[in-house]
Parts: C-alpha cells; structure tokens; sequence
C-alpha cells in the first residue's frame, strides 16, 4: 500500500501491525487525523470526527454512491467470480442507506427483543458452564475455540432456526463467509461466494417454509410481511441472514476472545475484576474499547464536505478507523492503558447512528455469560505458548488463545 502524505507512514501490511496497530493510530490521530491516502480513501481518526460522520446524512454507506471508474474496477473483479444475476443484487442492510435502511432494519429489529435475548440466557449459561468444567478437568483449553467461538455461534443458529444436526455444515460455512474481510485474493474471494451460494441454497427452502408456517424465529419474522413471489423480497431476507450469520458470530467472538487475551496479559485488572465481579459489564465496554473486534467501517460522501480543514470531495470515500477513535485522549484520558474501573459509555465499537448495532444487548449478553464462566472457573490460568492473531485489518481476533491451569497433571 501506498505511504502516505505529510510523512506519516500508513502500512497495514508491515510487519509487527497486526499484533499492535495502535502506535500507528496514534501517529495519524495526532499528526494527520483527517489524511488522504495516495491513491486511496480518506483515513479518519479522532472520535469526534468519526461520530459524526456516522450521524451525519451527507456521508453514505452505499457504495454504489462510489465514483464510477471505482465501481467499473470492482465489477471486471467480480465478473471473473459472479454471475451477471448476482452482480446485480442490491446491498446488504449494512450498505443502504434511508428509505431501503430503515425498511429492513425494522423487520430485523421485531426479533431482538428483551424477550427474546432473554430466552437465551438459560442456554448459553449452560454451555459456557460445560465448556469451562471440561477444559479445567482436562487442564488446558483454547479459549477461542472452546468458549469465545461456541456461544456466539449457538445464539445465532437458534435464532436462524437451525437444526442442531446442521449447525456444523452452518460453523464451515461462516468461516469461509468472513475470508473477504482480510487480505484477499481470487481464489478467497471465489470461496466465500461459493459458501455463500450454499448457505443461501440451504435457506431458501428453509424461508419458504417459514412463510407457510412461520415460527418464532428470525427466519419468520423476516418473511412475516413479505410475499416471496416478489424475487427482491426473497433476496432482501437471504441477504438479512447471510449477513446476521457473519455479523452475530464472528463479532462477539473476537470480542469474548480479545477481552480474555487482555485480561491474560494485564494480571493487574485481571486481579482487579476478581475483587469487583459486579463490575463484569463495565469492565467489558472498556476491554470492547480498548481492543475492538470491528477495527474500521466506511462511508461515501454525497456533497463536498470540510472536515478539520480538509476537504472530503463528493464521492470520496472516508474509512473511519473506529481502533484510532476508541484511543482518543480527547474522550478518554490515558487512552492506551487498560482500566476496568472506567465505564467507556461512549465508545464507538457498536457504531452510532442509523447503523448502530442491532444485536448489541445479544452480543453484550454473550459476552458477560463468557466472562463470567471463565472468571469462575479459570483462578491462576496462565497463558500456553505465544497468542495468535489473525489476520485482516477489518476484523480484529485471535486465531488461538491456550491457557493452562498450574494445578493439573503434566500430561494432561
């Protein structure tokens, strides 16, 4: 990737980024917080700036308000991997804007009740419950793949309505699904859009069933006012779910899985948090921000915009780098140092505005019940071996996270 103007250097592919990109946030926020890359978007880095672009009507989250020379090169891509019926299909729920945004939004929002996310408590407890006795029987775990990945993943599937005997065939098809958020190639692109043909061929008799019979899933809330002869209406819920898959799972396991890498490698807060249990929820807001799963988002201008003196050109597009914003001394003070004891109201890592999260209190409710089964489980675990990130700057998780318990056998 091209170096940036005013000499700061701007290289997500540089070795020693992924493992810790915010010294490099730092930098841009401070020297360049609204910074146009060579041939490139707009990077945007303070947390006043990104909020606002987030409430603010004059920055798009379609991309097809990008300039069309940039959308011509998107389409001779995928061309090579689409067919000329997928190409042509309207954005997910995450890149429309108003009217389209709030028409779907508010056939998703019907499902996630208090009601609803409440009914998911009992069983995720219980599996956050077996989870963690297991491993501290046997003595080692990995925490993303025993705990982090599983009640996301559980949460989602009940609300799809999913048979348990195809929630595996479900798990392959999420992991394959979130491979165009990292670095990417034709052949992972050419991946992802074959998982998600299969995904969508196993949901389509699956909606229309529902639109006959309708349950009290999301599937069911989707079609409830839909009539799915229109083919646009078959697509808008194939896309709701392709996208709740991905956004439902992968998210919070990033979050549960960082959050616990933190605690691990602070033993100070880590001490802390044991003495203030009632202090779970908090604690997580403040871990959420000091290390987000969803590191940027990005938006489109629709007018020529000044923003901290610089001017944003009509169809511009700006990445609002929420990991920089959530860092901002401005709105928290020592903002690179971890402290449980501050409750980060404002952070950025749901988003703002008419794309705030829609599964937020799911996703906080997932991560708490995580939280607190390995607090109560995991005394004087300690950490197995190097973490592992993945890659990718979008998402930001671990691959693995092994913690050993100091009183089991040697061989266990």
């Amino acid at each position: 990737m091209e170096r940036a103007l005013y000499g700061v250097g701007f290289d997500p592919f540089a070795a020693g980024f992924e493992a810790d990109p915010y010294p490099v946030y730092r930098q841009l926020r401070t020297r360049a917080p609204v910074h146009k890359m060579l041939r490139g978007p707009w990077l945007v880095t303070r947390y006043a700036d990104c909020e606002a672009i987030l409430r603010d009507a004059r920055f798009s989250a379609d991309e097809r308000h990008l300039p069309a020379f940039v959308q011509l090169q998107a389409k001779l891509v995928r061309r090579q991997i689409l067919s000329p019926e997928e190409a042509g299909r309207a954005p997910s729920l995450l890149r429309l804007d108003p009217p389209e945004h709030t028409r779907q939004r508010r056939f998703v929002s019907r499902y996630f009740t208090p009601r609803r996310i409440d009914q998911l408590r009992a069983p995720l407890e219980q599996l956050a419950e077996l989870r963690m006795r297991r491993a501290r029987e046997r003595g080692s775990m990995d925490v993303i793949r025993e705990l982090a990945q599983p009640l996301p993943f559980l949460a989602i599937a009940t609300a799809l309505g999913i048979p348990e005997s195809d929630r595996g065939q479900l798990r392959a098809w999420s992991d394959e699904l979130v491979l165009t958020l990292g670095p990417t190639t034709l052949d992972t692109r050419r991946r992802s859009i074959e998982s998600q043909r299969s995904f969508r061929a196993y949901l389509r008799p699956l909606v229309r069933a529902r639109a006959q019979d309708p349950g009290d899933d999301l599937v069911s809330e989707l079609v409830r006012a839909r009539d799915l002869r229109d083919p646009q209406a078959e697509h808008e819920v194939l896309e709701t779910c392709t996208l709740l898959l991905v956004a439902g799972h992968e998210t919070t396991s990033n979050w549960i899985g960082n959050s616990i890498g933190a605690l691990l490698t602070h033993p100070e807060q880590l001490a802390w948090l044991r003495t203030h249990p009632e202090r779970t929820g908090e604690a997580l807001e403040e871990l959420l921000r000091f290390d987000p799963p969803v590191q940027l988002t990005s938006r489109i201008a629709l007018e020529d915009v000044v923003l901290s003196k610089r001017k944003i050109r009509r169809g511009d597009e700006v990445v609002l780098v929420l990991g920089a914003a959530n860092r901002d001394p401005e709105v928290y003070p020592d903002p690179d140092s971890l402290d449980l004891s501050r409750n980060p109201e404002r952070q950025l890592s749901f988003g703002a505005g008419i794309h705030f999260c829609l599964g937020a209190s799911l996703a906080r409710l997932e991560a708490e019940i995580a939280l607190n089964a390995w607090l109560r489980h995991a005394n004087h675990v300690t950490l197995m071996g190097p973490v592992e990130r993945r890659t990718g700057m979008v998402l930001r998780g671990l691959r693995e996270l092994r913690g050993h318990w100091p009183e089991a056998r040697s061989d266990a």
